[in-house]
């Protein structure tokens, strides 16, 4: 894509400054939320953008994963890589507090209902 104005209407050699100004690796010290990031080998985007922005939420002291898949293309596609992405991801979710941990969860469906409740019908 070089040369290519990626929607911002000048290309970055044309005006660099908007581009550092909304470049997500420069941005990373603004960033609040805990990113997990998940990349594969054989995807499209390159492996060292994703290796860019893990450092720059590293330096800028964010919480941040980094999750690699190799023979994998834009998104898992083997049996075991998915079952280790969504534990992965499962985990993340709970240890940054979005999810409820498997303790909380076992928790939880022990004190649910046995039964699902009936709605209430009007005449």
């Amino acid at each position: 894509m070089g040369g290519s104005d990626f929607g911002i209407g000048r290309t970055p050699f044309d005006d660099p400054i908007v581009y550092l100004n909304n470049s997500p690796v420069f941005l990373a010290r603004q960033i609040e939320a805990p990113v997990m990031l998940v990349h594969s080998d054989m995807d499209a985007s390159s492996m060292s953008q994703f290796d860019e922005m893990y450092g720059a939420l590293l330096r800028a002291g964010k919480d941040a994963r980094y999750v690699r898949y190799w023979g994998e293309g834009h998104g898992p596609q083997s049996p075991a890589n998915i079952h280790d992405l969504w534990t992965r991801f499962d985990a993340f979710l709970a240890e940054t507090g979005v999810a409820p941990t498997a303790e909380e969860r076992a928790r939880l469906a022990d004190n649910a209902p046995s039964t699902p409740p009936t709605a209430a019908v009007r005449p």
